[in-house]
């Protein structure tokens, strides 16, 4: 069974997939360009629906944008990190130009708001309304720019007590299609 507030990392050359909270590993596909990243978040997206969380880091080529849209899609919550962050900066690029990131915000800030969301997890369950996070600034350039709010961001590294961990919850409320950008 899956732990509360546990990093797994997959093996190399294997899938992991989730089926009733426990995760499965099987032999990776043979596609010419391998989709890991895709194959799995579309799997939480199916099944934990509005209590997914999905994240896409530093990373090549596309691998994970089909997945964070399957996320987006069944109402979980999705995070980018900044390209300006990112070491290889097309995965993260690539999933916030399809339009299904909440947040694309630098690693630190990742973090933050992972700790924001499982508190708000074991606090109201995953379909409470969150209250707003987002103080929109005015427009820059193109791109809407949002502005995180610092409350409730204290480090929660410590806080391993209850409730669904940083791999479950959604801080339901409104979404938009444009990624949120830390100003």
């Amino acid at each position: 069974m899956i732990k509360h507030d546990h990093i797994y990392v997959a093996p190399p050359h294997l899938d992991v997939t989730i089926d009733k909270g426990v995760l499965r590993l099987s032999p990776a596909g043979h596609e010419a360009r391998p989709r890991p990243i895709n194959r799995f978040l579309s799997n939480l997206a199916r099944e934990y629906g509005h209590g997914a969380v999905g994240v896409i880091l530093s990373g090549t080529m596309t691998d994970g944008t089909d997945g964070i849209c399957d996320i987006k899609r069944a109402g979980g919550y999705t995070l980018a990190q900044d390209e300006s962050t990112a070491k290889f900066d097309s995965m993260p690029k690539s999933a916030a130009a399809a339009g299904c990131v909440d947040y694309v915000l630098p690693p630190d800030r990742i973090a933050q708001e992972l700790c924001r969301i499982a508190r708000r997890f074991r606090r109201y369950g995953p379909g409470s309304q969150k209250p707003s996070a987002a103080v929109p600034p005015p427009h820059s350039g193109a791109q809407m720019t949002w502005r995180l709010s610092d409350a409730g961001t204290e480090a929660c590294a410590t806080d391993a007590t209850g409730g669904a961990g940083l791999r479950a919850g959604r801080d339901a409320g409104a979404k938009s299609s444009e990624p949120r950008y830390q100003a």
